[in-house]
C-alpha cells in the first residue's frame, strides 16, 4: 500500500477541470453551479491536500503551473473513465429511435457522415436528423431545448450550455492553385481579394480573433465577399476570386487533387477544438450512446 495518502473526493475533478478550462472562477463556478467562494475553496483544499501549487492566480483570471498541468492531465483521463464506467453499467444492448443533432457546417460536411455511418452499421435501429447552422445557431438550439446534442466550431465557453472537447482543428488559407501571388505573411493579406463566412460563423470568429491577436484586426482587412457556405467559399475561391480561411478538414479532398491549395503564413498559425454542445439538464440514454460511440470512431485528417 502506498504510504501517501490522499483524502480524495471525486467530486473536485468536475470543479478543478471547469476552473482550468474556463480560465476565471467565475466562469467555471456558473458552469458548476456553485458560488465562486466555493470553488476558492474547493481549489485552495485541494492544493493544501496534494501539496503543491496548480494554479496561479491574477486579475486577468487562472492559469495552471507545471504541477496543475499535470494533475489535469490525469484528472481529464479519470473523469473520463468514470464517466465511460457510469455509461457502460446502464446502456442498452440494441438501442432504437431517432437522434435529433445539430452541428456547425464544416463539422456537419465533414466529420460527422462517417460516424453516423459507424453507428448505423452496429444499430440498425437508429435513424438520423441532422440541423446545419453556424456555431450561434446550434448553441441557440441546444439551449432552447430544440435538439438535445450538438457540435460547433471556434467556442471554449457560451453559457447555459455545457462545452466538452471533440476533435482538434486547424484553419488554413487557400488560394487558387493557378494563382501567381503567394500570401507568406498575414500582412500579405491587405494585398489579395480575402473572402470570409457570414457573421456568426465559428470560422469567422476564430480567424479574427487569430488575426487580433497577430496585431492584424479585422477592420484593416476589407472583405471581398462574404459567403454563407465553406462549399460556396471554396467554389469562389477555386475559380481565381481570392483566398480564404477555412478548415483543413474542409479541403482534404481539394488539396489531394490539387483544386485549391494552401499558403501556410510563417507569423501566424490558428488552431482550435470543435466542441460538443450538452444542454445543462443531461442527455436521454440514446444520445449518450452516440456521444460515447462519436468519441471512439474519430475521423483521421488525410490530404495535408
Amino acid at each position: 500500500m502506498s504510504s501517501y495518502q490522499l483524502d480524495f473526493n471525486p467530486e473536485i475533478l468536475p470543479i478543478f477541470l471547469a476552473v482550468a478550462d474556463a480560465g476565471t472562477i467565475s466562469a467555471a463556478a456558473g458552469e458548476v453551479h456553485l458560488s465562486q467562494p466555493a470553488v476558492t475553496a474547493r481549489m485552495r483544499n485541494l492544493e493544501r491536500q496534494l501539496g503543491v501549487q496548480l494554479l496561479t492566480r491574477s486579475s486577468e483570471g487562472v492559469r495552471l503551473t507545471p504541477a496543475g498541468k499535470i494533475f489535469y492531465a490525469r484528472a481529464k483521463k479519470i473523469y473520463s473513465l468514470m464517466d465511460e464506467a457510469a455509461f457502460e453499467t446502464r446502456k442498452s444492448p440494441s438501442p432504437k429511435g431517432q437522434l435529433l443533432l445539430a452541428a456547425s457546417t464544416t463539422i456537419a460536411s465533414h466529420l460527422l457522415p462517417p460516424i453516423f455511418s459507424k453507428f448505423k452499421k452496429k444499430n440498425p435501429g437508429i435513424s438520423f436528423v441532422l440541423n446545419i447552422g453556424n456555431t450561434e445557431e446550434v448553441l441557440s438550439w441546444v439551449r432552447q431545448g430544440a435538439v438535445s446534442l450538438g457540435l460547433v466550431e471556434g467556442h471554449s465557453r457560451a453559457p447555459a450550455v455545457g462545452l466538452k472537447p471533440f476533435l482538434e482543428d486547424e484553419i488554413v488559407l487557400i488560394g487558387p492553385t493557378s494563382s501567381v501571388f503567394h500570401p507568406k505573411r498575414a500582412q500579405d493579406l491587405l494585398k489579395c481579394p480575402l473572402l470570409s463566412r457570414e457573421q456568426g460563423s465559428g470560422t469567422r470568429s476564430v480567424v479574427e480573433r487569430s488575426l487580433r491577436k497577430a496585431g492584424f484586426p479585422a477592420r484593416r482587412f476589407s472583405y471581398a465577399a462574404e459567403l454563407g457556405s465553406t462549399e460556396a467559399i471554396k467554389s469562389a475561391v477555386s475559380s481565381g476570386f481570392g483566398f480564404a480561411f477555412v478548415s483543413h478538414w474542409a479541403v482534404q479532398k481539394e488539396i489531394a487533387l490539387k483544386q485549391l491549395t494552401v499558403f501556410p503564413l510563417s507569423d501566424i498559425k490558428i488552431k482550435r477544438l470543435f466542441h460538443w454542445v450538452l444542454p445543462s439538464g443531461g442527455m436521454p440514454r440514446l444520445y449518450l450512446e452516440f456521444f460515447h460511440f462519436a468519441k471512439k470512431h474519430l475521423p483521421i485528417l488525410t490530404g495535408a
